[in-house]
């Protein structure tokens, strides 16, 4: 009987300390579980300021953007008013900044011009119907292909570039020939590209004392555009280097002139 009870006894023991382990296990999850949500609720606090200085900073930037825009409309207002005011300036007071020069050509120019009109009044050339015309923009003869009209829409940058290059360049010298065309009901007369000619100086050369050098690299590149666009043009280019006026010889232009047009 003793046994009986001593089993009992140890029965209640063992199920009193498992529920006691139980227990403290309980606690021990119960704690962890509190800790857990007290790093969540941090990482939640962290979080929640972090959006709440991101909200701000892009609240700044914005505000920031707005700014910058204001102040950039406000820039292009008063630029194209000062601009305005500028053109007005310049259109009522034209003798002040424009003066017309005392020469249309320098003196080797000149000098050309003269033998090369003297050639081309000659029986020989005359009768070919050839014209000569000085200090011609690029633009006057060479137009835009119809790929590079199209760029137009499409990349207007690109296209100021293009359109650039023969705007902004001209020559010394260009022969064209007439031609009498009839189209539809009408007569008219058409002058044909037939020779280029250039005087190139020595500063077409040679750098210049006072000369900066992206004046020089300009004029370098300028002279090698045309070379390069009136080759691929099939028009033909004569460069007469030169130092003085005297250095240009009547017989010299003649020969030039016999051989691309006669």
């Amino acid at each position: 009987m003793l046994k009986y009870y001593i089993a009992i006894i140890f029965f209640f023991l063992v199920v009193i300390g498992v529920l006691y382990s139980k227990n403290r296990n309980l606690e021990s999850t119960l704690i962890q579980t509190k800790s857990k949500l007290q790093n969540l609720e941090n990482q939640l606090k962290i979080l929640n300021e972090q959006y709440a200085y991101a909200e701000k900073r892009h609240a700044c930037e914005q505000e920031e953007i707005a700014r910058k825009r204001r102040e950039n409309i406000e820039k292009f207002n008063k630029k194209t008013e000062l601009a305005k005011l500028q053109e007005n300036l310049v259109l009522h007071n034209l003798p002040e900044y424009y003066k017309p020069k005392i020469s249309l050509m320098q003196q080797t120019e000149q000098r050309a011009f003269y033998y090369l009109q003297k050639i081309l009044d000659n029986p020989i050339f005359k009768k070919q119907n050839y014209f000569l015309f000085s200090q011609v923009s690029l633009s006057s003869f060479i137009t835009l292909s119809d790929k590079a009209e199209t760029i137009k829409n499409e990349d207007p940058a690109f296209y100021d570039i293009i359109i650039r290059n023969i705007t902004s360049k001209s020559i010394d010298f260009l022969i064209c020939q007439r031609q009498f065309v009839k189209e539809n009901a009408f007569n008219k007369f058409i002058y044909i590209p037939k020779l280029i000619l250039e005087i190139d100086g020595i500063y077409h050369r040679e750098k210049q004392p006072n000369e900066s050098e992206d004046s020089f690299y300009r004029i370098q590149k300028n002279d090698r555009f045309k070379d390069c666009l009136f080759k691929e043009l099939k028009l033909p280019i004569y460069r007469i280097p030169v130092e003085y006026a005297r250095d240009i010889s009547f017989g010299n232009v003649e020969k030039i002139l016999t051989k691309e047009l006669l």
